[in-house]
């Protein structure tokens, strides 16, 4: 019911003109959702649920949980239901997504967590993120150049990347166990770029490829193939994760390539340093 009202005031347009906070439950655990200029609605519906299976799933132990691409949040809420002393680092470009997780990060009172606003790839510049729909915290705008060649880019927001290297003493002497990538079209750059982490921490990735659709797509088939190179280098397994129909966690399966396809519903995978099924 409570979701209904804030849909209704989200179409009267009244939503973009309050704050207020809500809540949600998820692991049995209540989580504050705060609501800023409608910014934050869409956690109030948990997003990729698959992903709550896959995190319970992954043997996180005492190291650093790394998020490249936090956008609202929507992967450290999960996180923070699973593990409640988990050490979180997101990185994002986007500066009012990075004030709202702030926010959600103080109403939470969670700890050990460090939002740093800039994105991750090889090289420390400063580059265009282009939106790909209305919305100021887009989840689909891409540091690509003309990501998706047949939309349309509703504006572009000037950010800064650093790399690895720049950032790297936010964890000191701890290891990474886990790093989460979703960057929109840059997962080889940022894969380059955490390479001799990688290598030496040996942590688990969970990484959105979104597909080549065909072979002459050759600059997202290039990036692919490069990605499949450094992972048989690493001596890391791909597995690519299965949905139900209700978007839940169906099952992983190890595959060889990821190869061409059309498939938005494979998307999603986990490169393992061991098996994990």
């Amino acid at each position: 019911m409570k979701r209904l009202f804030y849909r209704l005031l989200r179409k009267l347009g009244i939503l973009k003109r309050i704050n207020i906070n809500s809540s949600i439950k998820l692991n049995q655990k209540s989580i504050t959702i705060p609501i800023n200029a409608d910014v934050g609605f869409d956690n109030l519906n948990i997003s990729e649920p698959w992903m709550v299976e896959v995190l319970e799933s992954i043997d996180i132990g005492r190291g650093v949980f790394i998020d490249i691409g936090v956008n609202i949040g929507q992967t450290l809420i999960k996180v923070k239901s699973i593990y409640d002393e988990i050490e979180y680092i997101g990185f994002e470009p986007n500066s009012l997504c990075v004030s709202y997780v702030n926010r959600l990060i103080e109403i939470n009172r969670w700890r050990d967590i460090t939002i740093v606003p800039v994105g991750i790839m090889q090289e420390s510049s400063i580059l265009s993120l282009e939106y790909y729909s209305d919305s100021s915290t887009d989840s689909s705008a891409s540091l690509v150049p003309n990501y998706r060649q047949n939309s349309k880019i509703y504006k572009r927001e000037t950010i800064a990347t650093f790399s690895v290297d720049r950032v790297k003493h936010l964890w000191k002497d701890k290891s990474i166990s886990v790093i989460k990538i979703d960057v929109e079209g840059a997962e080889m750059d940022v894969i380059l770029s955490l390479k001799d982490i990688i290598k030496s921490d040996r942590p688990t990735l969970l990484v959105e490829i979104l597909p080549i659709y065909e072979e002459n797509n050759s600059k997202r088939l290039d990036n692919q193939i490069k990605i499949e190179s450094i992972l048989n280098e690493l001596n890391y397994i791909i597995y690519r994760v299965y949905k139900k129909e209700d978007n839940s966690f169906e099952s992983f399966k190890e595959i060889k390539s990821i190869g061409i396809h059309s498939d938005l519903t494979w998307c999603d995978y986990i490169f393992s340093p061991t098996k994990i099924i």
